[in-house]
């Protein structure tokens, strides 16, 4: 009888607790914000005009920042440069160097905040990195946080029957697998977090990818590093070309910036969506209250994207399509006035051939685009092939740099090939290029400025702005690499 009505004290205390949690309005979470390295900056610049919070950088590609879920939901949904958000569990790091420390810690971490705990639930996935600690064997490390959990399940269960109120079976919870939890072990010390957003950098319109594609939230931070807004407020409105486009990450990610579109949706079935504490009304409040603000010249807008490869043209149609069909109703203008004019392209005679294989194509253009607000034209071709046509645009673009998939002699040729055509061309409003390869500028043989540096995938990546100039090296660099300049205009 006693251990009956103890364990019935348990259950009602437990369910107050979580009760109380449920109802605290000012409830603060321990948010880590994830971020290409060299990146952080801009983040925290871009969170502070956004009016979301203010966090502290604590590391390469790291921000934190102690805040409400509102906080959360509102970086999840809002923010086109992070990659992830994290929820640190705890008061902080904690000593672990041995696995008795290491479980006994865990299992009193607020699991069940977090994670759906049962019986015929999944564990989440487990992702252990160790350096310079005692504890360094990854596999072990993840075996000590799993039996953590399985502890703190069962003493859950000896407390709360395993099954799913109303709503949460309404709303689909148990549905999906749990959100997963990352350890981190550095001199001993370990943080334990929950990934609460799930991968922020991949937008919704994203259906295809190329081989070595830019990542939409890196495109983000390279369009807002450019001239872009700022000349697209003038009364002429802008053009943009994206000689290498690829699947058309760069020009789709500007026209989502134009158009006022957040990068993030309330329709994504987000890790902490999943949450027992999450409350889902108040979500939904809360992203009704993001505005959607079109530029007031997005109409003037007119963006073009060639690449050499049609596969890439035809990945990129499927993802301008997607992005039409995806995005939000209050964003998009059902008969835009100003659709009608070219593409910043000057009279181009092109034979029967291509004409024909951009019909079987079914290219894009007006076809795809009759509901957005600005003119988007995807075409296969040599970048070489436009430059004579292409006027008072700004060149943004992320041109190849990939030995193994272009070819060392190749990828020579292109670099010589684009300086030379940037001298044919003064009247555009500027160039930027992202390169990985260190060799990119010495080829073009001309001068560039870093305007930002950041990682892709683990590859490290310049964004350079052309000054205008021939590098001051060039003559001797094209002597060296038996440059054909015959055809430059200076």
């Amino acid at each position: 009888m006693a251990s009956a009505v103890t364990r019935l004290a348990k259950t009602l205390a437990s369910q107050g607790d979580r009760a109380q949690l449920l109802q605290t309005p000012d409830r603060l979470l321990r948010l880590q914000l994830l971020v290409s390295p060299g990146l952080e900056r801009m983040l925290q610049r871009e969170l502070e005009a956004l009016q979301i919070c203010k966090a502290s950088e604590t590391g390469p590609g790291s921000l934190d920042v102690e805040a409400s879920e509102e906080t959360l939901w509102q970086v999840v949904l809002r923010s086109r440069i992070a990659e992830q958000v994290r929820i640190r569990l705890g008061d902080g790091s904690f000593w672990a160097g041995d696995e008795q420390k290491l479980r006994k810690v865990a299992r009193e971490l607020p699991w069940f905040q977090y994670i759906p705990l049962g019986i015929h639930r999944p564990l989440p996935k487990i992702k252990v990195v160790s350096r310079d600690s005692r504890l360094f064997h990854t596999g072990l490390i993840e075996d000590r946080v799993r039996e953590a959990l399985v502890d703190r399940a069962k003493a859950e269960l000896s407390e709360r029957p395993d099954d799913l109120s109303k709503n949460q079976q309404k709303r689909g919870v148990g549905k999906v697998p749990p959100p997963s939890v990352h350890v981190s072990m550095l001199n001993d010390q370990c943080n334990i977090s929950i990934n609460a957003s799930g991968d922020l950098s991949k937008r919704v319109w994203r259906v295809a990818t190329g081989a070595t594609p830019l990542r939409e939230n890196l495109a983000a931070a390279v369009l807002l590093k450019t001239p872009l807004l700022q000349l697209l407020s003038k009364p002429e409105g802008l053009a943009i070309w994206d000689p290498f486009c690829g699947t058309g990450a760069l020009l789709l990610e500007a026209l989502g910036i134009a158009m006022g579109v957040p990068p993030g949706s309330p329709h994504i079935r987000y890790p902490f969506r999943e949450f027992p504490i999450h409350r889902w009304q108040k979500f939904e409040k809360s992203a009704n209250k993001i505005r959607l603000l079109a530029h007031p010249n997005v109409s003037k807008l007119k963006l073009l994207g060639s690449d050499i490869d049609a596969l890439q043209i035809k990945r990129a149609e499927k993802n301008l399509k997607a992005f039409k069909e995806r995005t939000p109703r209050a964003a998009v203008v059902r008969e835009p006035s100003e659709l009608r004019g070219d593409l910043g392209l000057e009279e181009e005679e092109e034979d029967g051939e291509e004409e024909e294989e951009e019909e079987d194509e079914g290219a894009s253009g007006e076809a795809t685009t009759a509901e957005i607000p600005a003119r988007v034209s995807f075409v296969t071709g040599d970048f070489q092939r436009f430059v004579p046509h292409v006027k008072d645009c700004l060149v943004i673009t992320n041109v190849p740099y990939g030995r193994r998939t272009v070819g060392e002699g190749a990828l020579k040729r292109t670099y010589r090939a684009f300086g030379r055509a940037l001298l044919r061309r003064r009247d555009w409003k500027g160039v930027y290029v992202v390169s990985a390869n260190r060799e990119f500028a010495r080829h073009t043989g001309l001068a560039w400025k870093t305007e930002l540096q950041f990682s892709n995938g683990g590859i490290k990546c310049d964004l350079l702005s052309w000054t205008g100039q021939r590098s001051k090296s060039s003559y001797k660099d094209r002597q060296g690499d038996d440059f054909d300049d015959s055809d430059e205009e200076l």
